[in-house]
């Protein structure tokens, strides 16, 4: 694909002599920056034991901005006949360091709690590219801390945490003046013909058509807003956003196992017998037959090994619509695998296009994540990481986030609840949590033949 091969000439004869490209603004990252704040965002704390080599960071970054196209991209929604976003030849990163070596350990926490939180309401610049910026605190003579942060509408998660595995990989190879491990050649792909697949989708009445078909008539789904008891065992914690709850529960090894295992005799993966758990927990949960899940999806798996080397924000939401009645834990799994597989023509339409041709407003307000993250795998192996630390920032339509992640060591299971507390009470996030480990529990014993209690999900 040409480089403004996407764009009218009228508009190209305005763009500035920086701009090597430009493209439509996609429409997940046009509704990403209306719902936002210019400051929303994710922030991510890595602790590093190594000493600090500020050469060695900024080659690494001056090299992942020359690769990426997204890193030396602005956003324009005024000055052209439709919002765009202009590739520039060149961009530099903002890298701010700063020493806390002459402070105490309580007096660094105190700190960074405090720049925590105003690093997330200091607002980007869409029209100055990268929508990225980099912080290195120092805490000790091999002691530092990296920190990355996001706008939201740059990046999705996979794309994120790509990124910082490049960066620090690179950054660890490159310490002390050595030969760095990457160089600054751009991927085959760009991000541009994810922007053009999506232009394909909205022009294609087939694809306008079955999703106007696939959601008539649907009925919203919402979180109920309900106190509920505490699980035992269970607490919640609040993250840095005062609004923001995080709820995490890690799986029995034994069980992770009998899952992969029932995985593998459905010829399926881990994702789609979870999502048949995500389905019947809701139907509980809402008391209903019939579900709408909001499943966060990227499409990379489609693209042909496309996926695998371009960084944006292409975690859209695919509508899954499924019947629960009647359905056994075998049937519920067949309909999850049906769907996906009726879905993958049309999944390159954006979620808030779908969401018009549905007439329905927001179809739900809960979302369901897979992670794996094995691009970890790689930094994890060259680096000397001790800790990960996401703060992420909860999408502003959503109430509930139901994610699951698989270690990318060990193939542990762990699910993490994200809600928005203004909504949805402590007490009630508990609870939640306790349904899905019930479920994936009854689940489990179905599959052994061994069967279940009737209220294994919390329905009496």
């Amino acid at each position: 694909m040409q480089p403004f091969s996407l764009i009218h000439a009228e508009d190209r004869a305005l763009l500035p002599r920086t701009a090597e490209d430009a493209y439509p603004v996609g429409a997940l990252q046009t509704d990403l920056f209306l719902r936002s704040t210019n400051a929303a965002g994710d922030l991510f704390m890595l602790h590093m034991n190594a000493a600090y080599d500020h050469g060695a960071l900024r080659t690494a970054v001056e090299h992942a901005v020359a690769r990426h196209d997204l890193l030396r991209t602005s956003f324009h929604f005024a000055g052209y006949s439709r919002p765009l976003q202009l590739v520039h030849r060149t961009a530099e990163a903002r890298t701010t360091v700063t020493d806390l070596r002459p402070y105490s350990r309580t007096e660094q926490q105190d700190y960074l709690a405090a720049w925590r939180e105003q690093e997330r309401g200091t607002p980007y610049d869409r029209a100055v590219p990268p929508l990225m910026r980099i912080a290195v605190h120092l805490l000790g003579d091999r002691e530092f801390l990296f920190c990355p942060a996001f706008h939201e509408a740059l990046l999705d998660s996979w794309s994120e945490s790509s990124l910082i595995t490049e960066i620090l990989a690179d950054y660890w190879a490159g310490q002390g003046g050595s030969p760095h491990s990457r160089s600054t050649a751009r991927p085959a792909h760009r991000f541009a013909e994810c922007i053009a697949r999506e232009e394909a989708a909205l022009g294609d009445p087939v694809v306008t058509e079955f999703w106007s078909a696939e959601l008539a008539g649907v009925e919203p789904l919402f979180l109920p807003v309900a106190d509920r008891g505490l699980s035992d065992g269970c607490q919640a914690c609040d993250s840095d956003a005062a609004t923001a709850g995080f709820l995490g529960i890690d799986l029995d090894p034994a069980l992770c196992a009998e899952l992969a295992a029932l995985a593998r005799h459905h010829g399926t993966g881990l994702r789609q017998v979870l999502l048949a758990v995500h389905a019947r927990v809701l139907a509980s949960l809402i008391g209903r037959d019939e579900v709408v899940l909001a499943v966060e999806s990227d499409g990379r798996s489609e693209d042909g090994g496309a996926g695998t080397d371009v960084i944006g924000v292409r975690l859209d939401m695919l509508f899954y619509r499924l019947r629960t009645a009647d359905a056994d834990w075998t049937g519920m799994i067949r309909a999850v695998l049906d769907k996906e597989h009726e879905l993958r023509a049309v999944q390159h339409c954006p979620y808030p296009e779908v969401q018009r041709l549905a007439g329905a407003g927001e179809l739900t307000d809960i979302a369901f994540g897979w992670s794996q993250f094995r691009s970890f795998e790689e930094l994890l192996a060259v680096t000397d990481v001790e800790s990960l630390d996401a703060k992420a920032h909860l999408r502003p339509d959503v109430t509930l986030r139901v994610s699951f992640t698989e270690d990318c060591f060990t193939g542990l299971l762990s699910l993490d609840l994200e809600a928005d507390l203004r909504t949805v009470g402590e007490e009630q996030l508990c609870a939640i949590g306790g349904m899905y480990r019930n479920a994936i529990a009854c689940l489990v014993a179905d599959a052994r033949g061994v069967g279940a209690r009737d209220d294994v999900l919390g329905e009496r």
